[in-house]
């Protein structure tokens, strides 16, 4: 009924907004087969697609071998716990060498240069993935300046680097301010002092910590006025408090409350709870102080019961996060209460709830807390003697354990209903009211001690003589992805802690066999963090070199949500098994942002074991269709080929170019003639090596020696079996780019073992890996036809093209083999269909081309040429243009209808997000040829292509007005019955799945202080860009 009740409004709407004359002749479809042949055709002449089957057809064969889930875990458990030992070996040895060096006092250290000085001798290291100067250096954040560290310890972190690990930075920091780093550049010249960075504490004091901030800003938090703005009260007590937050990790869990007449904590979650310590998390606390102002009086008790309040919420939420846990609250004051008994009141009932768990810190700050009253009297014989402010802080972080100084007893003794607040219950000891904290007072002169001061919390607390290494949770390194760092605390011979010795762990290298899992078609691994149960690496989740932005990483049962509870408490119990069940497989459709996935469901084992002697476990979603796989036989040249490695600036370099004609194309060398190869990192039986040094000409010559020989006597490079086959057939297609299908300014193959042959050849990017790229996941998508793209910047240069791309089968087994593909510019593409379609040059008619998740490719008008020549170089961006935002009300048509626009959602766990896109799948043309002219179309699918055709009376002609439709001043349809245009989506739901919007995302009903998704809108992940 709803349905109809719509399209009736549509179609009343519909006369009001179009002047022509209602006999205007219906849109003819005719000539769409013509354009469909030739699109084919085209695609064929560009591509050399059936010529390069046919030449794997005649020279390739397979063999069957069978794939045990088991052994393959288990190979990939064992490649991770080696490195992981590696580094663990080498974190020690520093420890060791930094121990013995400070035993033997604090004099003799070796020279070190300023990390943060005399930078202009950096090179670029592929171990580091940026430029450094390959020796140490230090800093010195306090202390005497002098450098404690002898040279062995320089030279044992500069030989650990040899060790290909996926150890990085190595370092140590000492309490008393020194900062050490191998290798130098400048990451440790931020300002930010080593000991309130959450690898150092974390280390110093590994237990989890659970800290709630509770800062004053109350009007006298703007003294001394006449001090700069930046050194008031309240700016110091912001930068104070952020050093604090800069110590928690995504293990601790963190809140912030402001107090003055009323306390205030940040919107969201965090208003009532702690919440984790994750990127998300922080940056919401952040700007909570950011935005912090003086306001009026001093209630103490407001800001304890917030405090408490939020403990209470949060122990409800996660229980297990209070277990083996430090319970703190800082608390930051510069003046008297405004109330009195009613903080220990407070502070009482709050540790009931608590459990006397929670140590309070108190910290005075400024001149007035010198002479201040709290207004407190602790003595009923003595009602007019109250307690100075400073002492009453100091009987607040005692706590009645009466061991710290100037505190008073806090018992029934002194307690007098309605003088001196609320007794304590009669059957109570009110001993111990919590456990014991620390006080500290701040002059005004000394503010600037306050943060580092404040963000010592953590070292009152006992470290162990006898640590085991602290593992972080990954954090996102702008160069080298995401890194784990490992640390250790450095302890003297009388047991005494000074320091805390770390290294940077690359997750690419430890983790790589894990993170680029490939045997079969639809298989992976996935890598959990056992310590809270969190999914650090996984199918669907960038790699680890891929991150764009700081992680914040879900629990198991939220990332693979086949796995039942029983199995997910196995798995981060550290046990070994197996599970076999349903999995469905998400299938890129192209673009990861803008497309989406569709998915299948396949049966699976998933087979899952600890790493040795660590936190880690590995598990294997092994798919039943991947259990037995057909691999290539080796195919020889029979008289060698002459394949030219990409490295075309080495071989340019020494003279080695032979008869290849060399030229500049883009800025970059090239040859015109000819194809270049590349390799992505797998395709080496060690990726490591591969990706930690730099290619050299021998390398090359090496290679290229491999790859053209066919006496069978030159050495293997290191290349994986099949990869020297790939080179092989694909040459065969070499010829027929030369000599075919010019009007491409790019042709390229990419094979599944990852080989990339491209013409002409340039040099591609070391990590460059084709089954990684949008072209070819739009290809097996749809792996019977042709595909082509909308225009967007080649990234191997010359502006705006279009790639048409084409799954290459092998047609005898029916195994992908590859896609290959061939870039045109987007106005060689509007010519080549312009010429075919005399019937959109008319004033009659208007034609588009559309692809199958509706976007427009291209307008067929004879104004297009013209509009593209406005573009410099045609760089025009065609990624936002969909047909719910330029034709709402074609949009809307269809989506009522349910015709070619099917929304769906993918979730995207790098951004949190869900997203819609649509899907075409199905959609066999559709036309209406009656009614008004501007609302008659014809839109019908483009055979073996995913694009269509879509036709409507000339806009310009019949004065046709596109915008939403008003009466009146006003919009004949609400929201709901519009097409929605903005990045959010208006409607977050799949109830309604006749609701118009362009394609948007919608933030997840996520719970961000205990990091849990509470219901998403599709079980559809969305594909990893």
């Amino acid at each position: 009924m709803r349905t109809k009740l719509i399209l009736a409004v549509i179609l009343a709407a519909l006369p009001c907004l179009c002047l022509a004359d209602l006999s205007t002749a219906p849109i003819t479809t005719t000539w769409i087969p013509k354009v469909s042949r030739k699109m084919v055709k085209f695609a064929e002449s560009q591509t050399g697609a059936l010529q390069l089957v046919k030449a794997y057809d005649e020279k390739l064969n397979f063999t069957e071998i069978q794939i045990d889930g088991e052994t393959q875990l288990h190979l990939l458990t064992q490649a991770a716990g080696d490195r992981l030992k590696m580094c663990r070996d080498i974190l020690h040895r520093n420890k060791a060498e930094i121990e013995a060096s400070h035993a033997q006092g604090s004099t003799g250290g070796a020279p070190a240069s300023d990390c943060c000085d005399n930078l202009g001798q950096l090179e670029y290291d592929p171990r580091f993935l940026q430029q450094i100067v390959n020796d140490s250096c230090a800093t010195f954040t306090a202390g005497t300046g002098e450098n404690t560290i002898r040279p062995t310890v320089y030279d044992t972190m500069k030989s650990n680097i040899h060790d290909m690990s996926g150890a990085t930075w190595q370092y140590y920091g000492a309490k008393e301010g020194e900062y050490h780093q191998f290798p130098k550049n400048d990451r440790s010249c931020e300002g930010n002092d080593h000991r309130f960075r959450n690898w150092y504490v974390s280390a110093a004091s590994p237990k989890k910590k659970n800290v709630v901030i509770v800062m004053d800003v109350s009007g006298s938090m703007e003294e001394p006025r006449d001090a700069p703005e930046e050194q008031n009260r309240l700016n110091l007590a912001k930068q104070a408090a952020l050093t604090v937050l800069d110590t928690l990790t995504p293990r601790d869990w963190g809140g912030v409350v402001s107090f003055s007449a009323r306390a205030e904590a940040p919107e969201g979650c965090l208003g009532d709870s702690l919440g984790e310590a994750n990127p998300t998390n922080i940056g919401i606390m952040q700007d909570f102080i950011n935005q912090r102002v003086p306001e009026t009086i001093t209630v103490y008790a407001e800001g304890f019961r917030k405090a408490f309040d939020m403990f209470h919420e949060a122990k409800n939420k996660k229980p297990e996060q209070f277990e083996d846990c430090y319970n703190i609250i800082i608390f930051l004051t510069d003046g008297q209460p405004t109330d009195t008994y009613f903080s220990l009141d407070d502070i009482t009932k709050g540790q009931d709830l608590m459990e006397r768990s929670v140590h309070i810190f108190t910290y005075g700050l400024g001149a007035n807390l010198q002479w201040a009253s709290s207004g407190w009297g602790n003595d009923p014989n003595n009602p007019f003697v109250k307690l100075p402010a400073l002492d009453f802080l100091a009987t607040i972080a005692d706590q009645n354990n009466q061991q710290i100084p100037g505190a008073v007893e806090w018992t029934n003794r002194y307690c007098t209903q309605g003088n001196y607040g609320s007794c304590f219950s009669a059957n109570r000891d009110p001993q111990g009211v919590g456990p014991v904290g620390r006080t500290e007072y701040i002059d005004d002169s000394e503010g600037d001690k306050l943060k580092t001061i404040m963000g010592s919390y953590y070292d009152f607390f006992p470290f162990s003589s006898d640590p085991e290494p602290t593992y972080s949770v990954p954090t996102n390194d702008e160069h080298l992805g995401l890194v784990i760092n490992a640390a250790l605390p450095t302890i003297d011979t009388s047991d005494t802690f000074f320091g805390v010795t770390a290294v940077d762990i690359s997750m690419n290298v430890v983790f790589h066999e894990i993170a680029n899992f490939n045997i079969g078609k639809y298989s992976y691994a996935f890598l959990v963090d056992r310590e809270d149960g969190r999914v650090l690496i996984h199918r669907n989740l960038p790699k680890p070199t891929e991150w764009r932005s700081e992680p914040t990483f879900l629990g198991l049962e939220a990332m693979e949500g086949a796995l039942r509870s029983r199995e997910v408490t196995k798995i981060l119990n550290g046990d070994t098994g197996d599970y076999y069940t349903m999995v469905k497989v998400p299938i890129a459709r192209g673009n990861a942002q803008y497309d989406g996935a569709v998915t299948i469901e396949k049966a699976a084992t998933f087979y899952y074991e600890p790493i040795p002697d660590t936190k880690y476990s590995v598990v294997l979603c092994l798919f039943e269709d991947d259990e037995t796989i057909a691999i290539p036989t080796q195919v020889s040249p029979e008289n060698g080929t002459d394949a030219l490695y990409h490295r075309l600036d080495l071989l340019y370099m020494n003279n080695a170019t032979g008869d290849t004609e060399f030229c500049s194309l883009y800025g970059e060398y090239a040859t015109p003639d000819d194809s270049t190869i590349k390799f992505p990192p797998e395709a080496f039986a060690d990726p490591i090596n591969y990706l930690n040094t730099l290619e050299t000409f021998d390398d090359v010559v090496d290679i290229e020696l491999f790859i053209n020989d066919f006496t069978g006597t030159m050495a293997n490079p290191g290349l994986i079996e099949g990869i020297r086959t790939d080179v092989i057939l694909s040459a065969e297609i070499e010829q027929y780019w030369r000599v075919n299908g010019t009007e491409s300014v790019w042709r390229y193959f990419g094979t599944e073992n990852g080989v990339f042959r491209i013409f002409p050849g340039i040099i591609t990017d070391k990590r460059y890996d084709p089954t990684r790229q949008t072209w070819y996941a739009r290809a097996l998508s749809r792996p019977e036809d042709y595909t082509f793209s909308r225009p967007v910047p080649s990234p191997f240069g010359g502006g705006n093209m279009v790639t048409i791309s084409r799954v290459i089968f092998h047609t005898k087994t029916e195994e992908v083999l590859g896609v290959i593909a061939a870039d045109i510019t987007e106005t060689y593409y509007y010519s080549m269909l312009y010429t075919e379609i005399p019937e959109c040059l008319s004033d009659d008619y208007d034609c588009f081309l559309l692809d199958d998740s509706g976007y427009f490719m291209e307008s067929l008008d004879n104004t297009t040429i013209y509009y593209l020549s406005t573009f410099n170089n045609n760089t025009r961006n065609m990624e936002h243009d969909h047909l719910t935002n330029r034709f709402p009300w074609l949009a809307k048509y269809l989506t009522v209808r349910g015709e070619y626009l099917r929304s769906e959602w993918c979730n995207n766990y790098a951004t949190q997000n869900s997203q819609l896109f649509y899907d075409t799948t199905g959609f066999i043309g559709l036309e209406v040829t009656t009614g008004p002219p501007c609302y008659q179309f014809a839109l019908y699918p483009i055979n073996a292509t995913n694009t269509f055709i879509l036709t409507l009376h000339n806009r310009h002609t019949y004065h046709c007005d596109d915008r939403p439709i008003t009466v009146g001043g006003n919009q004949v349809w609400d929201n709901s019955q519009n097409c929605s245009c903005n990045d959010i989506c208006q409607t977050c739901s799949t109830d309604d799945l006749q609701v118009c919007q362009c394609p948007c995302i919608c933030d997840w009903n996520y719970e961000s202080c205990t990091n849990e998704i509470l219901r998403l809108l599709s079980d559809i992940p969305c594909p990893r860009e």
